[in-house]
């Protein structure tokens, strides 16, 4: 199986805060970081796509535009 992956990486916290306040949110979201194996594998990296990943030509910020 292919990893498909946006054209950059992005920030999950910075995304979901752009993504509440595109939706009215106006509330504070916290970042936490993810206890056990998948957020030292976040917090590491291991979760990005591979040098032979599949990569899209829309950003978030193109993406969030068109809601």
């Amino acid at each position: 199986m292919r990893d498909l992956a946006g054209p950059r990486e992005e920030s999950l916290v910075d995304m979901v805060r752009r993504y509440a306040r595109a939706r009215g949110s106006r509330g504070w979201i916290a970042a936490i970081a993810v206890p056990g194996t998948l957020g030292r594998a976040q917090r590491g990296g291991a979760l990005l796509p591979g040098a032979d990943a599949d990569l899209g030509r829309q950003g978030f910020a193109e993406w969030l535009a068109e809601l």
